[in-house]
């Protein structure tokens, strides 16, 4: 960017909030374009999926849950096990919240954190954002092969997505279960 070229960076791009606000600040003063490489917004099933929202399929949002759960073994040679930059936070997280953030463009009023650490890391992360009307439950792992589905849940019915942030499927249902 000093250069004045364009970045695209990996995940995460940086680890606090004020190293991400001095790039910003850096790719404004330079004019350059600045993102980080989140391949999940730019999938053709995730469109499709907001505009099934935004016809108001399932009407109005109440909950969206998702989980990006895997098991990989220690290893203490792996990034993942990083006690400055693992954890499956850092790993998969932001999978899970940028879905949450492209879906519900509402400002946030509350959230909780549950989690579980092991070798200075955390292994499990779960949390509860709250929403004006909605709720979103995100769960990630390093520990724990669990999956990777995501549930939008309306009070008309509900969508379920696989895995949620490359989604190969969509199925609407037309109840509240």
């Amino acid at each position: 960017m000093l250069n004045h070229k364009s970045v695209l960076v990996e995940k995460p791009s940086t680890l606090s909030s004020s190293h991400i606000q001095e790039l910003c600040n850096l790719s404004k003063a330079n004019q350059v374009f600045f993102m980080e490489a989140m391949k999940s917004r730019f999938i053709p099933m995730v469109d499709e999926l907001k505009e099934l929202l935004n016809k108001g399929i399932i009407g109005h949002i109440k909950l969206i849950e998702n989980a990006f759960c895997y098991d990989m073994p220690y290893n203490n040679q792996s990034y993942i096990y990083d006690k400055n930059q693992g954890g499956a936070l850092y790993d998969v997280g932001m999978y899970n919240i940028a879905m949450i953030i492209d879906l519900i463009p509402l400002p946030l009023l509350d959230m909780k954190v549950e989690y579980e650490k092991q070798y200075d890391v955390d292994v499990y992360d779960k949390v509860i954002l709250t929403f004006d009307g909605c709720q979103a439950v995100l769960e990630m792992a390093t520990m724990r092969d669990y999956n990777t589905n995501m549930r939008i849940v309306g009070d008309k019915g509900f969508i379920t997505c696989s895995p949620f942030y490359r989604p190969t499927e969509i199925i609407v249902n037309y109840d509240n279960g």
